[in-house]
């Protein structure tokens, strides 16, 4: 099942709104408030060089190697992991 629509209740004042979900390319889900006007969209944006480097360094530090488990913090490998020096290609063409 990739599509699929259904009630809701709106945050914003309580009443009923149509929500729509589909799940190709990935997980996407909009709503609408026919009452009050309050709607929900997904945008598709792509960080920057330093908040793409910012977030691995993060997410390294939340689940690190097998090195850092085994006792050490400054292993290289996460280190090179964690810091590209330019964004990758990625193609947006879909």
């Amino acid at each position: 099942m990739s599509d699929h629509s259904y009630d809701s209740v709106c945050p914003k004042c309580g009443k009923s709104m149509d929500s729509y979900s589909h799940n190709r390319p990935y997980d996407m889900v909009y709503h609408s408030c026919l009452n009050c006007g309050f709607y929900t969209e997904n945008k598709e944006k792509r960080l920057n060089l330093e908040g793409l480097n910012q977030d691995r360094l993060e997410y390294y530090e939340r689940f690190p190697c097998e090195k850092h488990q085994e006792g050490d913090p400054n292993c290289k490998d996460c280190k090179a992991k964690s810091q590209l020096k330019e964004l990758p290609t990625i193609n947006e063409e879909e």
